[in-house]
């Protein structure tokens, strides 16, 4: 195997990959490595690690002597970072190792049979698999958006992941619901989009945690472009043109989160969202275990922060609200979490009778929909 290709290609290749390289001097030196294979006119790079989660990317060059060949990950990635960015390279095989040749230096790295190197998941167009195509925004305001509010309890790992589900109903501007979920049981998110009719009969889904980073770093570079979705009841897979994302999905049965969210025709308070964040921070720097207390009174929301150890923060903001006075508890981190995924500049937030979770909604963008539970005294 022989290759040319820009240093910045290589570094760009080794980049969008790593996330699936296994770490650690006890992991099989296979998986520490990128299968590296070079054909046509490009320079393809696979890895995978033991949970199921395969990345593959492309990147231009000129093939001399087409091969493949596996060397390790972190050594290709360490030499790519550090070279000039004004040469070219070449990787070369040469016996047990690989030369990696520019205009200011040369290095050799061990190699690994290409053979070794184990298959990722197929994932073809077929019985049981549904794919589609569509913006990138769309399918990053279905995982990105809902990510952040998955659990890390390890006790009900079904939670550890994004719910992605087809709906029967349909919207507004036609085609049925795509929805994706995340809760902790602290908090929940949720965001539709249309969906096509090639999921039509898509089984739900759960991404798990650890592949969510890698799939929406795929999609950030690539704009408004379309890509491809496809998902079968054991693997889901993002293919963007340049990097392909597979990963196996949570085995398990997401819970009935509709069941939490309340149904209710209440008083709302309406704020600016940048001045009820700037407040949430304020008080929380003094509130114990993160505990701020809300209290909902005409024309304005009080915010205050206790811990008997430093002091007391209160802060008053103006705000909407024709409800009677009512106060509760929120954790703060929690807040800001959700109010960060607000586009709008203002937000609604009912807190019902203060007993149950309080729902936030981005008035511009009436599909998404948040809870966050009520937080008491004792945290």
């Amino acid at each position: 195997m022989k290759v040319t290709l820009d240093v910045t290609d290589l570094r760009a290749l080794v980049d969008r990959v790593k996330g699936a390289v296994v770490s650690g001097e006890k992991a099989l030196p296979i998986l520490r490595c990128f299968q590296l294979t070079a054909k046509n006119n490009g320079l393809t790079a696979v890895a995978q690690d033991l949970d199921g989660l395969a990345i593959q990317a492309v990147v231009p060059a000129t093939v001399i002597d087409p091969g493949s060949i596996c060397v390790p990950g972190k050594l290709l990635g360490d030499f790519a970072r550090k070279m000039a960015d004004d040469a070219d390279c070449t990787l070369q095989l040469d016996g047990p190792r690989m030369r990696v040749l520019c205009r200011r230096g040369r290095y050799e790295l061990p190699v690994l049979p290409a053979e070794d190197f184990p298959a990722v998941d197929g994932l073809a167009a077929g019985a049981g698999v549904h794919s589609t195509r569509m913006p990138a925004p769309e399918l990053l305001a279905l995982i990105g958006g809902v990510a952040y509010a998955q659990s890390k309890d390890g006790a009900r790992h079904y939670l550890n992941g994004v719910h992605l589900h087809v709906r029967k109903e349909m919207m507004e501007e036609g085609g049925r619901v795509l929805r994706g979920v995340a809760t902790d049981g602290h908090r929940l998110a949720r965001v539709e989009r249309v969906s096509s009719d090639d999921l039509a009969g898509a089984p739900p889904i759960i991404l798990p945690r650890e592949s969510i980073a890698e799939i929406l770093r795929a999609m950030e570079p690539i704009g408004s472009s379309l890509v491809e979705v496809l998902w079968s009841a054991n693997l889901f897979r993002l293919v963007t043109g340049y990097v392909t994302v597979t990963t196996k999905l949570v085995d398990g049965t997401y819970p009935n989160y509709e069941s939490v969210i309340p149904k209710r025709n209440g008083p709302v308070m309406d704020a600016e969202v940048s001045a009820l964040r700037a407040a949430v921070e304020r008080v929380a720097t003094l509130a114990r275990k993160g505990l701020v207390r809300f209290r909902f009174q005409r024309d304005e929301l009080v915010l205050r922060g206790v811990d008997p150890n430093t002091g007391e923060a209160l802060d008053v903001i103006p705000a909407i609200w024709a409800g009677p006075d009512l106060e509760v508890g929120y954790n703060a981190r929690y807040l800001l979490d959700t109010l960060g995924r607000m586009v709008g500049d203002r937000v609604q937030l009912d807190p019902g009778d203060g007993l149950g979770p309080a729902v936030l909604r981005d008035p511009t963008a009436p599909t998404a929909l948040y809870l966050v539970m009520p937080m008491g005294d004792k945290g």
